[in-house]
Formats: C-alpha cells, structure tokens, sequence
C-alpha cells in the first residue's frame, strides 16, 4: 500500500488504484505532502496525531469533517490541537486531550458526558442574550401601545386595538425569546448542542425572575414553562446556525 503522508500534522491518505501523489497538492492543514510506502507508513502511525471532532470528540481516521455529526476535525498531538483553529477552540480541545491521552476514545466520550455544568454557562452569550431580550420586549410594548393610543379618538385607544396591540407583543415575545436564547448561543462560540441548550434556558429563566418582579410569583412559574422552552430551543437553533455556517 502506499501513502501521501502531511509533514506537519502526520495525516494520512491511502493511495487508491490509479491514483499518484502527483494528484494530490498539500493537506488540509497546510503542510506539504510527502509519498511513503507501507513500510515506512507503519512507523510513522505511531506518532501520527489523533483527529478529533471540535464538537462530538468522536476520533475519525481520515477526512476533514466528522462522520457522525459533520463537526470539523482537529488533530491533536502529545495533548495539543496542532490544527489551524481558533483560540477558544484550541484551549477546549488540549484540556480534553490531555484528560483522555491515556484513555481510550470510550473515555474521552464519558468525560464529555460529565462535564461541569457550570463549566458550560458562558455568562457573557446569557447576559448579552437577556439584555436582548429585555430592550426588544421594552420597545416592541411602547411601539404598539402608542401606536394603539395615536390611532384613536382623544387619547382613548379603541379596545379592540388594545387587544390586537396586546396580542401581538404576546406573539412577538415568543419570537423574541428564540432569537434571544439563538443570540447567546452563537455568542458562546460552543458547537456543543447541550451547551447551546443550557444558555438558551438561563436567558428564558433570567428573564422570567425579572418578570416575576413585576407581576408576583406565578408569572415567574408560567415564565419559566414557557420563555425557558423556547429560549433553550433558540439555544439549539443558535448551535446549528454555528456548525453549518462557521469553520
């Protein structure tokens, strides 16, 4: 068998019949690719880098993309991203790597699994999630409602364009707090859906504490029933819109 083997990261690609290293420029990382034979290739697997997946951390053998969830691929190497990543990236992926390189690829999915939870709030995506929120609700209710008060005779709104006016900020609300919970999501810069999830939540319950300030107990209860719902569902939204349209 023969191999184009990557000078940089140690990645691989098995020659298929037909093909010639002549087909083939450089690797994904960027480094330049050299032909080995199958002989030379056992050897240099020993130190060839794991390549893990930035968002399942499942290990895959080739590609440039996950095969189980089309996450992008990182090689790691004695404990380190060796790939061309961001920052936040890189620091995530060397403090899994370190954790699981005596351990095999069972183990690095079970140290997922019980992460922290606290290790996932990225309190800057929920502030800036809430504070969304909070200013949207705030305008879109003094724009319908002076909109309400202007349309009608002397001063006084009609009262079936009050109940449209109040109706419609209901249903904007619910649209807001999607977007919201997406905002802090995507902010988090996780491509974990769980993470996305729990962000999404903390902006609906945070929203509904300041809520229930103002309207008593129960509207803090209802709140979180229904602005933690959708929030966490705008949280996985947020993810999805990160993984498909961020490298």
């Amino acid at each position: 068998m023969s191999y184009v083997v990557c000078e940089k990261c140690g990645g691989y690609y098995e020659l298929e019949e037909g093909e010639s290293p002549h087909d083939f420029d450089l690797c994904q990382c960027g480094g330049n690719l050299e032909y080995m034979d199958g002989i030379h290739q056992e050897s240099e697997k020993e130190d060839k880098p794991k390549l893990l997946c930035s968002n399942c951390l499942e290990e895959n053998f080739d590609g440039i993309y996950c095969s189980k969830c089309g996450g992008k691929l990182i090689a790691v190497k004695n404990g380190k991203a060796i790939s061309n990543i961001n920052f936040d990236e890189s620091k995530e992926l060397e403090k899994l790597s370190r954790n699981a390189s005596k351990k095999d690829k069972k183990d690095v999915t079970v140290y997922k699994e019980s992460a922290d939870i606290f290790e996932r709030i990225n309190w800057l995506g929920v502030l800036a999630g809430v504070g969304f929120f909070i200013i949207s609700v705030f305008l879109s209710a003094f724009i319908l409602v002076f909109s309400s008060f202007s349309s009608s005779s002397y001063g006084y709104p009609d009262y079936s364009e009050f109940i449209f006016a109040f109706m419609a900020l209901i249903l904007l609300g619910l649209f807001l707090a999607i977007i919201s919970g997406g905002l802090a999501a995507y902010i988090s810069k996780s491509r974990d859906y769980v993470d996305g999830l729990i962000n999404g939540f903390l902006v609906g319950l945070i929203f509904s504490v300041i809520l229930g300030i103002f309207g008593g107990i129960l509207s803090i209860f209802v709140g979180i029933v229904v602005y933690g719902a959708l929030t966490a569902v705008g949280g996985a939204i947020g993810i999805f819109l990160r993984n498909k349209f961020v490298d």
